[in-house]
């Protein structure tokens, strides 16, 4: 197998097993009255710091497999959109922060690429949501609750991040 087949499948797989993180960390949720609170959203931002674009494949696959398996059907449209929409802003961000702060994946521009990133969570889920219900009051009521999971997951996914050895910090290339 020559180097460049190689490279893909190892992108592949490793996407693979960050899609089966965003899944399984999904299922493992706190209820809350409107929705819960799950580590799913910590892996969303970390398929899209530590793969870059591959990223958001994973992170819209796990999440969607996840909204499957619990029942929430009328959420995969969306949740595939947002999902992967957060995981490519959050990347996107780093690199554009990485050239402001002049150096590459530093915690202010992983902290700032995370907060902005999951507005796009927060919003993307609140526009689907007045477009099921057709309720400004029923949409705006999931804004808290979202707003605690983006909180949840951008504390946990930084964390994460902070103490990951260097050689696995960036495992697609």
């Amino acid at each position: 197998m020559d180097s460049d087949n190689k490279n893909n499948l190892r992108r592949i797989v490793i996407a693979a097993v960050f899609a089966a993180l965003v899944y399984s960390t999904t299922l493992i949720a706190i209820p809350l009255p409107r929705g819960n609170i799950n580590f799913g959203e910590c892996c969303v931002l970390l398929c899209g710091i530590m793969l870059g674009p591959w990223g958001a494949v994973s992170a819209a696959v796990g999440a969607a497999l996840a909204d499957i398996t619990l029942g929430y059907m009328i959420y995969v449209p969306a949740t595939v959109v947002i999902k992967a929409l957060t995981a490519l802003a959050v990347y996107f961000l780093i690199k554009l922060f990485s050239g402001i702060f002049r150096q590459k994946y530093t915690l202010p521009a992983i902290i700032i690429s995370s907060v902005i990133a999951e507005v796009v969570m927060v919003g993307g889920y609140f526009l689907y949501e007045l477009v099921l219900s057709q309720n400004l009051a029923v949409s705006a009521a999931t804004i808290p609750t979202n707003c605690m999971q983006a909180a949840a997951g951008i504390i946990a996914a930084n964390i994460i991040y902070a103490v990951l050895p260097g050689k696995i910090k960036h495992p697609i290339k």
